[in-house]
């Protein structure tokens, strides 16, 4: 039981999930979209012109240099009756719309990360009560068991004793098989690839 005990986990457990990596390369892409239609939108700077090799040969020799003719250029957006404009709002919308899905898809992921910390930490309290209860009702049998030997126990107490004994172990594993289910919860919350004893050592510091 002990290798599931968890008591924090880092936040950033959470982006290894592949469906908020997916969300997040997706709002990545948007604010690049929106990037690339606001610079449509400006006049645009570069250089233009050539740089050539050039040999002279004179008196039996030659020489070799260079040409070139370099300059700026500046070319100006058309008037597009707003074409351009409307790229932008459409580019910042699929933005915020991304946004907004990653958000959300966050929100749930930290409320699935705390329901599976909730159910592993009762699942914890209630493995110990029943770990407890299973030893006294075994310790009580061994007990009956010893008086019976002795003729000191009725068969039909000894019976009732090994019968609570057997349904306190029962509950034992059950509990136990309940809490690995929480773990696995909590396991499949973060996206798995995730240690118990180096996510909660990490969440503290």
């Amino acid at each position: 039981p002990a290798q599931f005990a968890v008591d924090a986990l880092p936040a950033r457990t959470l982006m290894q999930r592949p469906d908020l990596v997916a969300l997040e390369r997706g709002v990545l892409a948007a604010s690049a979209e929106v990037g690339a239609a606001q610079a449509d939108r400006w006049p645009r700077l570069s250089l233009a012109g050539t740089v050539s090799l050039a040999t002279a040969r004179g008196n039996g020799a030659s020489a070799s240099g260079t040409n070139w003719s370099i300059g700026p250029a500046l070319s100006l957006p058309l008037f597009d009756a707003g074409r351009r404009a409307a790229a932008v709002d459409a580019a910042m919308a699929r933005y915020f719309e991304a946004r907004a899905r990653y958000e959300q898809r966050a929100r749930d992921a930290v409320r699935e990360v705390e329901q599976a910390l909730v159910r592993l930490d009762a699942a914890g309290r209630r493995e110990a009560d029943a770990a407890a209860a299973a030893q006294g009702y075994r310790q009580f049998l061994d007990a009956a068991q010893a008086r019976y030997d002795v003729g000191a126990e009725s068969l039909l107490d000894l019976e009732s004793a090994r019968r609570n004994a057997l349904l306190a172990a029962a509950t034992l594993l059950a509990v136990q098989r309940e809490r690995v289910t929480a773990w696995v919860a909590l396991y499949r919350a973060v996206g798995g690839g995730w240690a118990a004893d180096a996510g909660a050592a990490q969440g503290r510091q």
